[in-house]
């Protein structure tokens, strides 16, 4: 049992997307056998008692993400990965607890890049600077 487990699952629905011609890249953006709701009861099977779980994973699949966890991990924290100022999200992260139960969050995120494609400061201090990102 771990305290906490961190998983970034193929984001992509089997049958719903054109697989990448590089076989490695297709296994890792595309679900196999295994799909999204398969990762997460692993993932909770993995984690000890209280303990908490963080999943990368694409904001349109969130309807996908969230069901598996309700009923055995709470405290459900939804942190946004905007691309841009004004854009939508394109990236979640999803931070909960096994066995907890407490309500769910969402949280203002972090925008990544400026108007000009650069990192935002508060994301170049996480990529480049090693700052925690903290939800």
């Amino acid at each position: 049992m771990f305290d906490h487990v961190m998983a970034n699952p193929p984001h992509i629905a089997r049958g719903r997307g054109t697989p990448a011609q590089d076989p490695a890249k297709a296994a890792a953006t595309i679900e196999g056998e295994a799909e999204l709701a398969d990762w997460v009861r692993f993932a909770i099977t993995m984690v000890r008692d209280k303990g908490s779980l963080t999943f990368v994973h694409r904001a349109d699949r969130i309807d996908a993400l969230l069901p598996p966890l309700m009923g055995r991990a709470g405290e459900v924290t939804i942190f946004p990965l905007w691309p841009a100022p004004g854009r939508a999200a394109s990236r979640i992260l999803v931070q909960a607890r096994k066995q907890i139960a407490a309500p769910a969050r969402l949280l203002p995120g972090l925008v990544l890049h400026e108007a000009g494609g650069r990192f935002t400061p508060a994301a170049d201090a996480i990529l480049r600077g090693g700052e925690a990102l903290t939800l």
